[in-house]
């Protein structure tokens, strides 16, 4: 319930091979959070920043700068 208190700028980066943290579980969530942005990865798992370290630093790096 807690998570609709969220009120700053929010990414979720999801891998579709994590079986803890699949899309289904982190979709309402990232509903929850007012204007969070939610980025699936689809061949990677929940070591992101490992398995494809460039793409994630797009991927935050391209949310920061708008963050303007």
């Amino acid at each position: 319930d807690r998570i609709r208190e969220i009120k700053v700028p929010t990414l979720m980066l999801i891998g579709g091979r994590d079986p803890g943290h699949t899309p289904e579980r982190a979709l309402p969530i990232a509903r929850a959070i007012t204007g969070a942005k939610m980025v699936f990865f689809e061949d990677e798992g929940h070591y992101m920043p490992v398995e494809s370290p460039q793409r994630v630093v797009n991927e935050i790096t391209s949310f920061v700068s708008q963050l303007g």
